[in-house]
C-alpha cells in the first residue's frame, strides 16, 4: 500500500504480458510502475503493475454512485415507514419528484421561520426593532425590494447585521412584521371612524373620513404597500390575512346595522363584504398602476361616490316598509346577540 493525499493506492495483479514487457524493458523484472501524469515511478521488490492517475474519474463516479445509493436507501426507508405506495411506485431519490418534495419542505421551513426570533421587551430593544422596520420602509419607498438586503437595512438603521438577525431570520420576516403593523394601523383607523359615537354624522362625512384615512396610510409609504400587495400572501399565512379581512368586515357590518341612514342593500352581510373589498382593491390598484390623471383627491372623491351610491338610497321616500323589513330584522338579531 502506498499513501497518497490521505488515501491509499491499491496494488492490483499485473497481466502476464505486462509483467513480461516490464521485464523485457526494465533491468528489474519485479518492478512496479506508478503512472503519474507524464512521468512514471518505478518501485522495486514487487511483481505487480499499479496505475494511479492523479485525478481518477472512475473513482469519482463510484463515490457519486455510492452517495446516490445511500440517499436512495434513506428515502426508501422514510417512504416505507410513511407512504409504502411511493416505494412500490419506484420512488427515485434523485428524480424530479424527490427534488420537488425537498424544495417544498425547504419552502415550508422557510415560511415557518418568518416569525420574530426574539421578542423585544426592553426600551432599547423596542427602539432597535422600530429602527429596523423604519429603515426597511425607507429602502422600499426609495430603492425598491431588490435593494432591501439585510446589510443595507442594517446600514440605514444604524445597527449591526447581527442585531437584525437577533430579531428577524431573513428579509421575509421583516416584511411579515411590517404586514402585521399595517394590519393593526388599518384596523385601528376603521374602528375609530366607524365607532358608535360617529353614528350621528352624515353618510357623506363618515365615508369620506374612512376613505381619506386609508389613502393617507397608503400614501405615507407607497413603496411598502406595493411590496406588501405583491408579496403579502407569500410572506404571511393566508389565514392571518383572512382573519384581518373578517375583522374589518365585521366593523363595517356593525356600523351598517347601527346607522339610521336609509340603506339600499337588503343583505347587510354581503354589503359589508362588497364595500371592504371594493375600496381596498380600487385603492391598491391605483397605487400599483398609478394611472395618469388620477391624483389622490380625485381618487378619494370617486371612491366616496362609489360607496355612497351603492350603500345609501338617494331618495329615502323610495324605500317602502317591505324593503326596509329585512334590514330591520337583521338589526334586531344583531342587538339580541
Amino acid at each position: 500500500m502506498f499513501g497518497q493525499r490521505g488515501g491509499r493506492l491499491r496494488l492490483r495483479p499485473a497481466h502476464p504480458e505486462q509483467q513480461c514487457n516490464a521485464g523485457a524493458t526494465n533491468p528489474n523484472p519485479h518492478a512496479v510502475t506508478l503512472a503519474r501524469g507524464p512521468g512514471a515511478v518505478e518501485v522495486s521488490g514487487c511483481s505487480q503493475v499499479v496505475r494511479a492517475p492523479e485525478k481518477c474519474e472512475s473513482m469519482a463516479r463510484r463515490r457519486r454512485a455510492a452517495r446516490s445509493r445511500a440517499a436512495f436507501r434513506a428515502v426508501n426507508h422514510r417512504c416505507s415507514c410513511r407512504e409504502p405506495s411511493l416505494l412500490r411506485a419506484g420512488w427515485n431519490a434523485n428524480g424530479p419528484a424527490a427534488r420537488s418534495a425537498r424544495y417544498s419542505r425547504a419552502m415550508k421551513a422557510r415560511r415557518s421561520k418568518t416569525i420574530v426570533r426574539k421578542e423585544p421587551r426592553q426600551a432599547r430593544a423596542l427602539a432597535t426593532v422600530e429602527a429596523i422596520l423604519e429603515a426597511t420602509v425607507q429602502i422600499l419607498d426609495r430603492e425598491g425590494l431588490e435593494a432591501a438586503t439585510m446589510a443595507h437595512i442594517a446600514e440605514v438603521a444604524g445597527v449591526s447585521v447581527g442585531s437584525i438577525y437577533q430579531y428577524y431570520s431573513h428579509r421575509d420576516a421583516i416584511l411579515n412584521a411590517l404586514q402585521d403593523r399595517e394590519f393593526a394601523r388599518s384596523l385601528a383607523l376603521v374602528q375609530e371612524l366607524l365607532a358608535d359615537g360617529n353614528l350621528a354624522q352624515s353618510p357623506q362625512q363618515t365615508v369620506t373620513a374612512v376613505v381619506r384615512g386609508l389613502a393617507s396610510l397608503y400614501q405615507a409609504s407607497p413603496g411598502l404597500h406595493r411590496v406588501l400587495t405583491m408579496e403579502g400572501l407569500r410572506v404571511a399565512k393566508a389565514d392571518r390575512v383572512h382573519a384581518f379581512d373578517l375583522r374589518v368586515i365585521e366593523v363595517v357590518r356593525h356600523f351598517l346595522l347601527a346607522t339610521s341612514a336609509p340603506m339600499r342593500p337588503k343583505n347587510v352581510e354581503a354589503a359589508a363584504f362588497v364595500v371592504v373589498q371594493a375600496v381596498r382593491a380600487t385603492m391598491l390598484a391605483c397605487l400599483l398602476e398609478r394611472p395618469p390623471g388620477l391624483d389622490e383627491q380625485t381618487l378619494i372623491r370617486e371612491v366616496v361616490d362609489l360607496v355612497l351610491c351603492y350603500l345609501v338610497r338617494q331618495d329615502a321616500t323610495e324605500a317602502d316598509e317591505s324593503e326596509r323589513a329585512p334590514i330591520e330584522q337583521q338589526r334586531r338579531l344583531s342587538i339580541r346577540v
